[in-house]
């Protein structure tokens, strides 16, 4: 059995997904795109060198999925936040209690 490096599984997904080769920059889905836009979320988790920034239709909140295995979500209203926490504590995903390296400051709502 011969091993694929990660680039090359990259590689394979995104060209399957129908994203050029090397391409770099933005792209837009429609809703009805849904499994085509977790499958770029899975090819870029995949580089894990690499950011990655969604940007939902209605620009009221940004996404990174960063490098450091860390999801940051900004929103432009404290309570839209709190809804995004809500939202992520209903399906079981909470805030972290400390920061996940000696890279990052101690954010104000962390306790």
């Amino acid at each position: 059995m011969k091993v694929i490096e990660p680039d090359h599984t990259v590689a394979f997904l995104t060209h399957a997904i129908g994203i050029p080769s090397g391409w770099k920059g933005a792209i837009e889905f429609d809703p009805s795109e849904r499994s085509r836009t977790i499958a770029v979320l899975v090819c870029c988790w995949l580089e894990i060198t690499k950011d990655f920034y969604v940007l939902p239709r209605n620009g009221k909140s940004l996404i990174q999925f960063s490098h450091h295995d860390v999801v940051h979500i900004s929103c432009p209203t404290a309570d839209e936040m709190n809804a995004v926490v809500a939202a992520m504590s209903v399906a079981k995903y909470e805030l972290p209690t400390a920061p996940p390296d000696w890279t990052f400051k101690r954010p104000a709502w962390m306790k």
